[in-house]
């Protein structure tokens, strides 16, 4: 699966190779792969939190034209996969696949001014 991900970042794909990556290095903890991957994820982590982040703000983007408005803090980040049970939702926003990337990040929602903070 190293070897995977290596293909990924050799083509320019560091998002799927880091997704690999995290994948190894939790299920193969204390081996020689899961080392390899920790070493790997270290070097992709800054290029991808920023690949990221910008993607994270274009979605929460879309979910606020849709709706009028941005995912409230009790529906969370979690709002842009599925439904919260808005009717002008017209997501999904974020890939499912990329869920645990949104653990990454902390969202906050001013109730107040409507605005959001995505911090990482």
């Amino acid at each position: 699966m190293v070897n995977d991900a290596h293909t990924l970042i050799r083509q320019n794909e560091p998002e799927r190779a880091y997704v690999i990556l995290d994948a190894v290095a939790l299920k193969y903890v204390y081996t020689k792969e899961a080392t390899e991957a920790n070493e790997l994820l270290t070097g992709l982590e800054p290029t991808v939190l920023r690949l990221w982040r910008a993607r994270l703000e274009s979605a929460l983007l879309m979910f606020k034209m849709d709706t009028e408005r941005y995912p409230t803090a009790a529906e969370g980040l979690h709002a842009l996969i599925e439904n919260p049970g808005v009717k002008s939702w017209h997501g999904p926003y974020w890939s499912a696949e990329l869920g645990n990337a949104l653990k990454k990040f902390k969202y906050l929602h001013d109730a107040p001014s409507g605005q959001m903070v995505v911090l990482k």
